[in-house]
């Protein structure tokens, strides 16, 4: 009977610890939406156009004396390629401020890479999904 004394403990340990943690069920879904579009060219969509997305968001600074948080660093931008439709998509953009750019050499284009003016956008928790943005590809110089 030894056991019963020591094993209560660890049973109310183990329970406050579980209440303690937070379930899948206490978050709340974070909101995001698909952004997606087309690259044209000459009035024409083009394929193998690298599309970037970029979050413009500064991470939040640590506060004096903490280390940094891992998702407080600036996030990575999304990459994507467009289709033979000229069509590019990306999934799951959650809030936050973006840039859209483009780069890539057309199908019969000669030495030149032809490049997008940036397209900056904000997603809030009212924006509804899909976000449509057309990128239209001017003449850069041969690289």
């Amino acid at each position: 009977m030894k056991t019963i004394p020591l094993l209560l403990p660890t049973i109310a340990a183990m329970l406050i610890a579980a209440g303690a943690a937070p379930t899948a069920q206490d978050e709340a879904p974070k909101p995001s939406v698909t952004v997606m579009g087309t690259c044209v060219y000459l009035g024409k969509a083009r394929d193998n156009i690298v599309v970037t997305l970029s979050n413009l968001a500064e991470p939040t600074p640590a506060k004096e004396g903490q280390e940094p948080e891992p998702e407080a660093e600036k996030a990575k931008p999304l990459t994507a390629t467009t289709n033979d439709k000229g069509e590019y998509e990306f999934k799951s953009v959650p809030i936050g401020k973006y840039q859209l750019t483009a780069k890539g050499r057309p199908q019969n284009s000669i030495r030149a890479y032809k490049e997008a003016d940036p397209v900056d956008f904000e997603i809030t928790a009212d924006t509804k999904s899909p976000v449509e943005k057309k990128i239209n590809l001017t003449l850069d110089r041969a690289k």
